[in-house]
């Protein structure tokens, strides 16, 4: 079988690569020599294309939803294989990951509600339907709390803005995996003078939406960018003065909904890097998370966990890829213990996963 074959000029990276998300798109330099590529996808062939001008370029078939292998066959002139690529841990999402988002927020006021009911003291959490705009959220979701590792977010966003992103890899991945702080502070410093570091982050938390984030050290308050505005965020708390770094659970849900969808439909290039390396996120030990054992295990999720190790602080944020569109959940907890935070949180990751109903229906297309 052969694959349908695209212009090479409409691509300038290879794709996809080891630890990306799924476009439908193989565009790979091929070897001094080659002719033609066998391409194939969990072992399972998909067809021979011919090599034009050293490059594959190809349309593959759309994917199931979860993690797959490329591999690729590189035969010269007689047919003899010169060389393969292997390219692992390629994440294909459902379709509806990047439906059309709503053009404004609404509140579900009865599952906000609930929300509170079940949220200890010292918690906050915020549910967001990417699809329709339907919010929910505790009381405290605009509380100013420490971030831990949360706000490496806007770091993967500050890093991955600048030149030669693929220079930045092996950080982004660290961070994705495992939150490293070493890949954080690399990440801030690559190309930056000391003096810039903090702002360059601090900068992104108003383009990401977050209205009452701070970031100080080496790992303040903005305006909303440019999506629409939380129904849940309007009465931001002044930060206590305890730390350096601070978030609430509205903003982190503001920043994981952007790089979901770059303030448009789809994730931007940087965006797609940063939702491949938290769909990776290892789930064991310290960096398992709290609430995510409520999820399907077949869910695929993008993860951001936060923790200190001197305990009584856990947070996790994710991004539930559902089939029916992508749902944001974040929670928030501190000076409960790992247990009594595991089940604050499985009660919010379950709430999140039922059906979101917003109080006052906004008609389609009104803004």
């Amino acid at each position: 079988p052969t694959l349908p074959q695209r212009p090479t000029a409409e691509l300038s990276d290879a794709q996809p690569a080891a630890g990306s998300i799924w476009s439908g798109r193989i565009h790979q330099q091929a070897p001094q020599g080659a002719t033609a590529a066998t391409i194939f996808v969990d072992e399972a062939e998909l067809g021979t294309v011919t090599v034009l001008d050293g490059l594959v370029d190809a349309i593959g078939p759309n994917l199931a939803p979860g993690f797959h292998s490329l591999r690729i066959e590189f035969q010269d002139g007689d047919g003899r294989q010169v060389s393969q690529l292997v390219e692992p841990g390629i994440v294909a999402l459902p379709p509806s990951a990047f439906d059309a988002p709503a053009r404004r927020f609404q509140r579900d006021a009865d599952a906000s509600a609930q929300l509170d009911r079940l949220s200890p003291a010292g918690t906050a959490a915020y549910i967001l339907d990417l699809r329709t705009g339907t919010e929910a959220c505790t009381t405290t979701a605009t509380s100013q709390l420490p971030a831990a590792s949360l706000l490496k977010l806007p770091i993967l966003e500050a890093g991955l803005s600048k030149p030669n992103q693929r220079a930045n890899a092996y950080e982004v991945a660290t961070i994705g995996g495992w939150s490293s702080n070493l890949a954080a502070t690399r990440l801030i410093e690559h190309g930056l003078p000391a003096a810039m570091r903090n702002a360059a982050v601090r900068s992104w938390l108003p383009k990401m939406g977050a209205l009452s984030s701070t970031f100080d050290g080496t790992y303040d308050p903005g305006t909303a960018g440019a999506g629409p505005s939380s129904t849940c965020n309007v009465s931001p708390v002044e930060a206590p003065q305890s730390s350096k770094k601070l978030t609430t659970a509205v903003d982190i849900g503001q920043m994981l909904a952007y790089i979901v969808r770059g303030g448009t439909t789809k994730p931007t290039p940087a965006g797609m890097r940063i939702l491949a390396a938290l769909l990776a996120s290892e789930r064991f030990g310290d960096n398992r998370g709290i609430g995510l054992d409520a999820v399907d295990a077949g869910t695929l999720a993008a993860i951001k966990n936060g923790w200190y190790l001197d305990g009584q602080l856990f947070h996790t944020a994710a991004v539930l890829f559902l089939a029916d569109g992508p749902r944001v959940v974040v929670t928030l907890t501190t000076k409960i213990s790992r247990l009594e935070a595991d089940a604050f949180a499985s009660a919010v990751f379950r709430l999140a996963a039922g059906p979101l109903l917003p109080t006052d229906p906004v008609a389609d297309g009104q803004t």
